[in-house]
């Protein structure tokens, strides 16, 4: 009989806090990134971490990083091994490899985050004047984007997926002016969330 590692949270001494899991993960700007960009442009985008996340919103699946949150951290059973988690789906402990949760997300799974301290305004972009924005800024803002800005379009199309599949809190989230400055940067928004 194989030996499991030891639970956080012994059977029915888990946390009985009630956690809206999937705040608002919405697959419908997949649609009008599509309708904006060209096919190269769309190409580019899924062959990026976002691109089995955005085959899973097509599917009508939702993934968010809350959903993600959970998972690694609500019931993780302690291990010995570097780079393997378990964690328990119903009363079912399961293990998940590091690769396996890069295969499943596409998420980076790396221990070395990089840190970008140069703020770089790559571009103009006119929407950058409060200190939040929404949604819709961003889709403005894409579509009034020239076609021969290609880089551009790219960033703020990335920017548009992460926040409306993975990050969004309700419909009419905002989110904060730091969010847009990373998008400016390709490999920092590569290495984001």
């Amino acid at each position: 009989m194989i030996a499991l590692p030891d639970l956080i949270y012994p059977d029915g001494l888990e946390l009985n806090k009630t956690v809206a899991i999937n705040q608002h993960s919405s697959a419908s700007y997949i649609r009008t990134v599509k309708k904006i960009l060209t096919k190269e442009e769309l190409k580019r985008i899924w062959q990026t971490f976002m691109g089995p996340v955005i085959k899973l919103g097509e599917r009508s699946l939702k993934l968010s990083a809350k959903i993600i949150h959970v998972i690694l951290t609500g019931s993780i059973i302690t291990v010995k091994k570097k780079n393997e988690a378990w964690f328990r789906f119903g009363a079912q402990p399961l293990s998940f490899s590091i690769r396996e949760f890069h295969m499943v997300t596409s998420l980076r799974c790396s221990a070395e985050v990089p840190q970008t301290d140069t703020e770089t305004h790559r571009f103009q972009w006119d929407f950058l004047e409060g200190s939040t924005h929404t949604l819709e800024d961003l889709e403005m803002q894409l579509r009034g984007t020239n076609e021969e800005s290609s880089d551009e379009r790219f960033c703020l199309a990335m920017l548009l997926l992460i926040e409306s599949i993975l990050l969004q809190k309700s419909a009419k989230t905002n989110f904060p002016l730091d969010y847009v400055k990373k998008a400016h940067d390709i490999d920092a928004l590569m290495a984001y969330p």
